[in-house]
């Protein structure tokens, strides 16, 4: 017997509103918003520049991760604080994308790609569009996280 559409559906998104606040105004980028996704569906984001596409803060961004993979929420909160030590960006936590460094941002998408602990993590230029400088981080960043799951893991 074939499977219905309803079956298939991995992420149901109810009644989520989105604000963020600029200075003293109020922005409301997403007001009532409902969505099914599809096992194997690709979606995209659309919208002008701007328009609030971006709008979670570094933490929220990992919680994410955490929560579209089922983690209980105390795992989260502890997972998050864990992670944000590890990539040396703890007191970023409520920052916006944008009023991050090119560094740590790429460092917020490494902790990000970790949140889930994945056996294997395979990246792709992890520091094209970074100086010399921030490279050196990003990669001893990542050295760091290698050697540290080395030696949870024995």
């Amino acid at each position: 017997m074939a499977s219905s559409t309803q079956d298939n559906i991995q992420v149901c998104i109810q009644d989520v509103s989105r604000s963020f606040r600029e200075g003293d105004q109020l922005h409301s980028v997403l007001k009532n918003l409902n969505a099914e996704f599809i096992r194997g569906e690709t979606v995209s984001l659309k919208g002008r520049s701007g328009s609030g596409k971006s709008t979670l803060t570094v933490a929220d961004n990992i919680r994410l991760v955490l929560e579209l993979n089922g983690v209980p929420e105390p795992e989260i909160a502890e997972r998050i604080e864990e992670l944000l030590a590890s990539i040396e960006l703890a007191d970023r936590n409520n920052s916006y994308p944008d009023v991050l460094s090119g560094g740590e941002q790429q460092r917020v998408a490494i902790a990000r790609a970790l949140a889930h602990r994945p056996l294997l993590l395979l990246v792709d230029e992890p520091t094209g569009n970074l100086d010399d400088k921030t490279t050196e981080g990003v990669l001893e960043l990542l050295a760091r996280l290698a050697l540290d799951v080395t030696n949870d893991s024995f």
